[in-house]
């Protein structure tokens, strides 16, 4: 059996990943988040995204407020089983991440 070609794999593992999809770096943003949200993302930077996979720029006429706004959307969408964790403790998590959604998407 012959194995696949690095381009045939590429092209598969590009096909997969879905608008507002996360990409998990382990890079450190710097991102303002108060005193309470910058405390809790110094600790736990690496759990959280720093980048996110969308395309919606290549649209003619799309305004910035269009698509940070379609960008949240679909990140919403591509990640709702930890958009949606509600465990007490998760809340400063949350909060957070939606923060940073916002900042990624406006980038």
């Amino acid at each position: 059996k012959t194995l696949p070609s690095i381009s045939q794999v590429t092209e598969a593992h590009t096909a997969e990943i879905r608008p507002g999809a996360f990409i998990r770096q382990g890079r450190k943003l710097d991102i303002d988040l108060g005193a309470e949200g910058n405390r809790y993302y110094e600790a736990n930077y690496w759990q959280f995204p720093d980048g996110i996979h969308y395309n919606g720029c290549s649209e003619a006429n799309v305004t910035k407020e269009k698509f940070v706004t379609s960008c949240i959307n679909a990140t919403q969408v591509a990640n709702q089983e930890e958009l949606s964790r509600e465990k007490q403790d998760d809340k400063l998590y949350q909060r957070v991440l939606w923060r940073l959604i916002r900042e990624l998407c406006s980038v």
